[in-house]
């Protein structure tokens, strides 16, 4: 909606929620994260997006969780989906968390995985730490990639000994699209986690020569599967060419060390 609908919605909340609106020219959600995080003085920053519904008991549970960890950790809760249409058949697998739903404790089991921008928080003080989100990730990079911004945060936080910690009764309830339940959808998805893997990776560890043979590699599959008619072969070869196409836009957009704000 425009920024005048969104002021009126703030204007019409309780007074005693303190709630307050801010707007920056900047349609950058990174930007616009940092520049509400230099508006808090001190403790807890709990982060949501306008597409979830919080669960009764998420608010008081991190509260409680992060009294009990302080700084130095940061946090994140469940995700539960609703979805307005069902996934392609069969590749419901493919689809990210953020539109199949996961429970905070097992996905911190998986090498690499942090939580989801849209239910997480981290203290004030960690957050300055890390000098905050990095304008060039996520909705509104000015260099092609939607996805990564909490991700890379979250990643050096742990480079920086800070431990995730999973939320009890931390829930939200993601609303998902009829357009974030396609192919389409996700091949676009895959591209901009490529081009996000490649931006992270660091000048010295960019190695193109696997990159090229992944890629030959994708296209070669993707050719024998619509030779064989194998719909599943196909789709499996084109979203790792995309990712591929993804990484490879990122290797030449820069690298860690040069994106880092």
């Amino acid at each position: 909606g425009s920024s005048a609908g969104a002021e009126h919605i703030v204007e019409s909340l309780p007074s005693r929620l303190h709630a307050r609106y801010m707007h920056d020219s900047w349609g950058n959600k990174s930007n616009a994260l940092n520049k509400a995080i230099e508006t808090i003085d001190s403790g807890l920053v709990v982060f949501f997006d306008d597409d979830v519904e919080m669960h009764p008991d998420t608010l008081v549970s991190y509260s409680t969780t992060a009294r009990e960890h302080g700084p130095e950790h940061f946090y994140g809760g469940d995700v539960r989906v609703e979805r307005e249409e069902c996934f392609p058949s069969g590749l419901a697998n493919k689809f990210p968390a953020s539109t199949t739903g996961y429970d905070a404790k097992n996905r911190l089991g998986r090498d690499g995985m942090v939580f989801l921008g849209f239910n997480w928080a981290a203290c004030k003080e960690d957050l300055d730490r890390m000098g905050g989100f990095n304008p060039l990730l996520g909705p509104g990079s000015p260099i092609g990639t939607s996805v990564g911004d909490e991700s890379d945060l979250q990643q050096r936080m742990m480079e920086e000994g800070m431990k995730p910690v999973a939320v009890p009764r931390a829930t939200v309830t993601h609303h998902v699209p009829v357009e974030h339940t396609t192919l389409r959808w996700l091949l676009q998805r895959k591209y901009h986690v490529g081009v996000f893997i490649g931006l992270t990776t660091r000048k010295r560890d960019q190695d193109w020569i696997p990159l090229v043979r992944d890629m030959l590699r994708a296209f070669g599959v993707s050719l024998k599967g619509a030779f064989l008619a194998d719909k599943e072969k196909i789709v499996v070869s084109l979203l790792s060419l995309y990712q591929t196409l993804g990484k490879a836009k990122g290797y030449l957009s820069g690298n860690k060390s040069a994106i880092k704000s």
